[in-house]
């Protein structure tokens, strides 16, 4: 009996917010005996770094090769592009496959999402009644972005109830990165030579960790000085110092709903159209609910109940600095490894350890008959030439090196040992500089997909210093 295959398309995999969808995703997939398939494109019209739209060749590969259905992290899809453009050079193109997404509608897809509402209007009611804020800061999403619109209406009407104004030049529009936020509170601080304001709210967790740092860095006190805020609980807010106020989303229940919403489509049953999840705020020590040296308990619930941090989340914080301390080791060996790499060879040597520190169990590395030129503003074309170089599975000991040709618009990989895996596949593009090499379609382990990303970065590397295209 065939697995049923489907796919994943996230913007990023080293966020929070797709992580924990990831895990309801493919928790669902491995009690259902469903093979996942991962495509973090990063988005289109993606504005940042000279080679980040480099990943959206990705969304090629999705049109052109057989899935069993798709999920979409649409709201980061068309943060940039807006939603009318996404729903019809993608989402219009992929039909009739099933298909469910997530924060952002179309008509006649399923669409799971988290209230962006309630959560966030308690913690600014939480803001200016208990802890008598007045002046405050946003620090946005993309201006196409859906989540932030609600999110800023949300802020909006409750600072409206109690008669306080936001200023324009108090509205910051970043992209959900932390770069983005530490770039735009640098810029207002030479602008305006102070931040004049009682609390800071970040439209997500990454923006706000890293406001926190930046205050920190420039000599303001969080919360003595300014409060700061999040969203979306997601895990590092738990460990950061000071712990984060934030808005907890059920992100991997929400996963887990969309692939079982999925399931019932692709099976012809009946799914319901629209699910929502509510959202909470969480007090901890960023507004001051929490004292700074306080850990006996993970945060107050919008009652003021202590939430307590449960028996393993407890020994994950206190082995914290270990596990850092690991994934860098574990980091800088891959990057010499690689560096070292001076013939095929040793690139076989290299892969191989590096797939074993990083938890990689099953790999395939493709490369096009040639290089592929791929400008921002081009629209790349899979080749029809393509080569099999290296794979390998350590389940079952199956390993070739054997260069086998085949065509990669009709499917991933020229051999079908992989198809019935229940198991989260990733597909990752290799690439350096503004050409295309081929790609990488692998399983990942437990580390922050930042890392996976770096892999990829290296075999890239190592590949193009080879010259085997």
């Amino acid at each position: 009996m065939k697995t049923l295959r489907i796919g994943f398309l996230i913007h990023l995999m080293d966020a929070g917010y797709g992580k924990e969808l990831f895990d309801g995703i493919s928790m669902y997939c491995h009690e259902n005996g469903m093979q996942l398939v991962v495509f973090p494109s990063h988005t289109i019209d993606w504005p940042f770094g000279k080679y980040g739209y480099q990943d959206a060749v990705l969304l090629e590969f999705i049109k052109r090769n057989n899935l069993d259905g798709l999920i979409i992290e649409a709201g980061t899809q068309s943060s940039f592009c807006g939603k009318e453009h996404f729903e019809k050079s993608f989402v219009n193109e992929m039909r009739p496959l099933p298909m469910v997404t997530f924060a952002v509608g179309f008509d006649g897809i399923p669409l799971v999402q988290g209230d962006n509402g309630h959560g966030l209007e308690a913690l600014t009611e939480h803001l200016v009644s208990v802890h008598s804020c007045k002046k405050f800061m946003l620090v946005t999403g993309p201006v196409e972005n859906t989540d932030s619109i609600i999110r800023e209406n949300s802020v909006r009407a409750v600072l409206k109830k109690h008669n306080i104004e936001l200023q324009p030049e108090s509205i910051v529009r970043g992209n959900f990165f932390g770069s983005s936020a530490t770039s735009l509170l640098e810029k207002y601080l030479e602008e305006h030579k102070k931040l004049d304001f009682d609390a800071i709210i970040c439209f997500n967790d990454i923006m706000a960790l890293s406001t926190v740092h930046f205050l920190n860095e420039h000599g303001i006190s969080v919360p003595n000085d300014i409060i700061v805020t999040g969203f979306d609980d997601s895990f590092v807010s738990s460990f950061d110092l000071p712990t984060l106020t934030t808005v907890k989303t059920s992100l991997a229940p929400q996963g887990y709903a969309a692939a079982k919403k999925l399931h019932e489509l692709i099976r012809n049953e009946k799914a319901d159209t629209y699910e929502e999840y509510s959202t909470v705020a969480l007090y901890r020590q960023s507004c001051g609910c929490i004292k700074d040296d306080d850990f006996s308990f993970n945060a107050y619930d919008e009652q003021m109940r202590k939430i307590s941090w449960g028996k393993e989340f407890k020994r994950l914080r206190e082995r914290r600095g270990l596990f850092l301390e690991g994934d860098f080791a574990k980091v800088r060996d891959v990057v010499n490894v690689m560096l070292a790499v001076k013939d095929f060879e040793d690139f076989e040597s290299a892969l191989e350890a590096s797939f074993a520190a990083l938890e990689i169990d099953k790999a395939a590395i493709v490369l096009y008959d040639k290089q592929i030129e791929n400008s921002r503003t081009s629209k790349f074309d899979i080749p029809e030439k393509a080569k099999l170089v290296y794979a390998f599975s350590s389940a079952t000991g199956f390993k070739t090196t054997e260069n086998v040709e085949f065509n990669p618009r009709e499917k991933f990989l020229p051999f079908s040992n992989f198809d019935n895996d229940v198991t989260a596949f990733m597909l990752k593009p290799l690439f350096l500089r503004e050409n295309q090499i081929g790609y990488i379609y692998f399983t990942t382990g437990s580390f922050t997909g930042s890392i996976y990303d770096m892999l990829c970065m290296q075999i890239s590397n190592a590949l193009v210093s080879l010259k085997l295209n």
